[in-house]
């Protein structure tokens, strides 16, 4: 469920986003595929390369977040990983992007906070 969000538009030169909703992505458009990457949304309706696909930036969205490793309790901060899915960040190391909103524990979608 999308509350109080903010959008914006990527528009890929060589990758399509269709169906790759909810994955992060970078400026560009391509899924984040680094720990740290900067993700600048979650891809909210996919299109084709060379088209203009519209990423949630700010607000409450549903997102891929990778809990199997790093247990994340409600609250807890995101950052962008790989394979276009978001991790537990570590202050003081990583640009958080914003807070898991229910516990994560297995590779899911999840409820996400983003600002």
């Amino acid at each position: 469920m999308d509350l109080n969000i903010r959008t914006a538009n990527v528009v890929p030169s060589t990758t399509a986003l269709t169906d790759q909703e909810k994955y992060v992505v970078d400026l560009d458009g391509v899924k984040t595929t680094t720990l740290g990457d900067f993700g600048y949304g979650v891809v909210r309706i996919g299109r084709p390369a060379n088209e203009a696909s519209q990423v949630v930036i700010g607000g409450e969205t549903e997102a891929y977040v990778y809990g199997a490793d790093d247990n994340l309790d409600k609250g807890d901060p995101i950052v962008a990983g790989s394979s276009g899915v978001f991790k537990k960040a570590t202050i003081g190391t990583h640009a958080v992007r914003g807070h898991v909103m229910e516990a994560v524990t297995t590779d899911t979608t999840a409820q996400v906070f983003l600002y």
